[in-house]
């Protein structure tokens, strides 16, 4: 009998030294698909990361073309109004219907006062000033005057 219960003992611990293996490996194989979890999760984060980095640099590029679109707009708009400042010409009085440069900007708001008769020259006085006929005093309007660069 002793030796049948040796026999027992021995399987009896071969399997508890199975069953401790067999829990280690699980443990392990939980570590490693924890891992794997923890590797797939960074890699979504990744690839979300370079998504949302992706749709940031489009949305930059787009920011940065329309930033160029408005300063093209800008140089634009300040060219009008520079070349509208520079060269108001009335061809026609609307009330003596007198053609020619008759018209004189008197400056109302100015660094120097000056009548100049010829409008479609550079004139370097600035300010607002009041377009008028010179032959019939007809106020044909208002305008402002820019510095020249």
């Amino acid at each position: 009998m002793p030796s049948r219960k040796y026999e027992i003992e021995r399987k009896l611990g071969e399997g508890l030294v199975l069953v401790k293996q067999l829990e280690d490996q699980l443990q392990a194989n939980k570590e490693i698909v924890a891992n794997i979890r923890i590797t797939i999760q960074n890699t979504t984060k990744e690839k979300q990361i370079r998504k949302y980095e992706e749709e940031a640099q489009k949305a930059e590029a787009v920011l940065m073309e329309v930033q160029a679109q408005l300063q093209q707009s800008e140089l634009k708009l300040n060219q009008l109004k520079r070349e509208q400042n520079e060269h108001i010409v009335y061809p026609t009085c609307p009330s003596c219907k007198n053609s020619g440069n008759i018209f004189v900007f008197q400056a109302v708001t100015t660094e120097t006062t000056i009548n100049e008769h010829q409008l479609s020259e550079n004139i370097p006085t600035t300010g607002t000033g009041i377009v008028y006929c010179i032959k019939c005093g007809h106020i044909i309007g208002t305008t402002i005057r820019e510095k020249q660069k």
